[in-house]
């Protein structure tokens, strides 16, 4: 086959032009360092230099300005784009310099001088935002803000020692939950550990000193929430455990404020089940942000319900004048909401799936997929009580 028959029309941006003569330039980007008192110097091969292409072309028809302009145009246009070379084929190169020129004495024709050096991919350095590392800065900033909350709202000094009592009690009655949550199997002793320390510091605290709990002590409480966080098997664990807790402080009835003490006493409970619930959702956060999602509907599942139950309790502090614990409580769920969807929102949608009779699951992940290895997983999304008979309807992902 002859190279004219492989010759292919020129353009560029899809404007359309002739081709005249080519001239291409590349080579190495080497440093060159020279030492005193050596005659060899040592060459550092830094890379292929980009390609540069010089050609020349123009445009000839009965209306060759139109075509001069929009030439002219996808030249001067931002950015990379294709261009069609005759013999070098398709390119992705940006426009570095043109010149162009008409003369009288050749009507009807406008020469051009194009220069375009070859463009990639900016893959290096590239940023990309630490969505993980914003959750875990929220939410220090909403323990701050929850524990000043607190400490403003409870207060037990000078009032009858049975308002400390009952805030004491409370919050054993918070340290007994939590000491039994089911947060599985852990690799290492030492987040269990630390929870048992922490559990037992907040309850000797209390018991030596109820009226001390006012000054500082929701740290101990934040302390031992995240505490419970850490020893859990795995985030999932985390999150339900943490759900237990917020939703035993947001059950909590309290008592009648038919006096001044007793209303002290139910103002003091209110404080401490919204710390309760706050530090559970500041704590669920960081649980969130550790979570491998399987699939695109399990990341909304869980956004939806995290950010959800975060603006709630940031209306109920709104509601109260607490507004630092209002903002840390937005930008908290404003970077779950962002970590969530970076980390979930391009992957495989939950597809329903129907195979009209039982079947293995191998057999099933191999219709499905082509990879008779991802078995296990269409066992484990559809609870399949035998390997060997797979629900005939039920739930896959869609890649």
């Amino acid at each position: 086959m002859s190279w004219k028959t492989r010759l292919r029309p020129a353009s560029f941006r899809g404007e359309p032009f002739h081709v005249g003569s080519l001239r291409g330039a590349g080579g190495r980007r080497l440093a060159v360092f020279e030492y005193p008192g050596r005659d060899d110097p040592y060459v550092e091969d830094l890379g292929r230099k980009g390609r540069r292409y010089t050609f020349s072309g123009y445009v000839l028809d009965a209306d060759y300005e139109a075509s001069r302009d929009a030439l002219v145009a996808a030249c001067e246009a931002k950015g990379s784009a294709t261009l069609v070379h005759p013999t070098l084929g398709e390119l992705t190169v940006a426009c570095e310099t043109y010149e162009y020129e008409e003369t009288k004495e050749e009507g009807g024709i406008c020469r051009f001088t194009f220069g375009f050096v070859e463009a990639g991919e900016n893959k290096y350095p590239r940023g990309e935002a630490d969505t993980v590392t914003a959750v875990n800065l929220a939410a220090l900033d909403a323990d701050t803000a929850i524990a000043a909350a607190f400490d403003r709202a409870f207060e037990v000094a000078g009032w009858p020692g049975f308002v400390a009592e009952a805030a004491a009690s409370r919050i054993g009655d918070v340290a007994a939950l939590v000491a039994g949550l089911a947060l599985g199997p852990v690799a290492g002793l030492a987040p269990v550990a630390g929870l048992r320390a922490s559990l037992a510091a907040l309850l000797a605290r209390v018991a030596a000193d109820p009226l001390g709990f006012s000054g500082g002590g929701a740290g101990a409480v934040l302390s031992m929430l995240d505490g419970a966080r850490r020893a859990s098997a795995a985030p999932e664990t985390a999150l339900a455990a943490l759900e237990e807790v917020r939703l035993f402080a947001a059950a909590d009835i309290l008592p009648p404020s038919t006096t001044p003490s007793r209303a002290v006493l139910a103002g003091n409970a209110a404080a401490l089940d919204a710390m309760i619930a706050r530090a559970s959702l500041a704590a669920s956060a960081r649980a969130a942000s550790a979570v491998v999602f399987a699939s695109y509907d399990d990341a909304v599942a869980l956004r939806t319900r995290l950010t959800a139950a975060i603006a709630d309790a940031g209306t109920i502090a709104a509601d109260r004048g607490e507004h630092e614990t209002w903002r840390a409580l937005k930008a908290l769920s404003t970077a779950v909401s962002a970590d969530i969807t970076a980390r979930g929102g391009t992957l495989a949608r939950i597809v329903p799936y129907e195979t009209g009779r039982a079947l293995p699951s191998v057999v099933l992940a191999h219709r499905l997929y082509g990879d008779a290895a991802r078995a296990g997983e269409l066992e484990s999304r559809n609870k399949a009580r035998h390997p060997l008979f797979m629900p005939v309807s039920g739930q896959a992902l869609s890649a």
